[in-house]
């Protein structure tokens, strides 16, 4: 997290790595637009983020969700499908992550690094894109943004 502070304070924002539900409200009305980065996912930070995503919603600000690892565990997959169900603006995501929340596939999903290189995803990135309404950027030697068309 000490990173992504540092990077975004060096562009000239006012990042908040947060996670108590009792800040949203207070943290979600001042921001311009909101990340959940599940790479460090809890059930306990999991409501958190949920609440954060509502918000942003009922806000009209957009969130992007950033699905570390999403098929590596089945407690994982199942909150990543929760967070795309709350319709983030973005869901941003290696090769990998993307075909387990496209459920393109069942093979093993690794964690930030992907096994599958970003151009051979393009089918499950558009099929994520029109099932939730989001767009969906893929990272790999070849980066790929779709909104499904």
């Amino acid at each position: 997290m000490d990173l992504m502070a540092n990077t975004l304070l060096s562009a000239g924002t006012s990042p908040a790595m947060i996670h108590s539900l009792e800040e949203i409200p207070d943290f979600t009305h001042h921001t311009h637009a909101l990340c959940i980065n599940v790479g460090t996912l809890t059930a306990d930070w999991l409501p958190a983020m949920k609440s954060a995503a509502e918000l942003a919603n009922q806000l009209a600000k957009p969130w992007v969700l950033d699905p570390v690892a999403a098929g590596a565990s089945s407690f994982r997959l199942k909150a990543c499908l929760e967070l795309v169900g709350l319709k983030p603006t973005v869901i941003r995501g290696n090769g990998s992550e993307i075909i387990a929340l496209s459920k393109a596939s069942v093979g093993p999903t690794k964690g930030v690094d992907s096994s599958h290189e970003s151009i051979d995803v393009v089918e499950a990135a558009k099929s994520l894109a029109q099932a939730s309404g989001c767009i969906v950027a893929v990272s790999g030697a070849v980066d790929v943004i779709t909104d499904g068309q």
